[in-house]
């Protein structure tokens, strides 16, 4: 089993916020950040490519 390991960003002595990185068992690398004066909730994915990416039979998937 593979254990979870959360490496801590530098950020701003100011800054109010608390932020983790871990990259899952898949290889993907997650930036989390906790803002304890937020009622919401979001998130977003970057996934660096772009229609060249295409497969032919499908165009316009990497932009789905």
């Amino acid at each position: 089993e593979k254990q979870l390991i959360m490496i801590s960003p530098e950020s701003s002595p100011q800054d109010e916020r608390s932020y983790g990185i871990y990259t899952t068992a898949s290889g993907l690398t997650c930036l989390l950040i906790s803002d304890p004066s937020s009622d919401k909730a979001s998130a977003a994915m970057d996934v660096r490519v772009g229609h060249l990416k295409d497969p032919e039979h499908i165009p316009g998937l990497t932009h789905f």
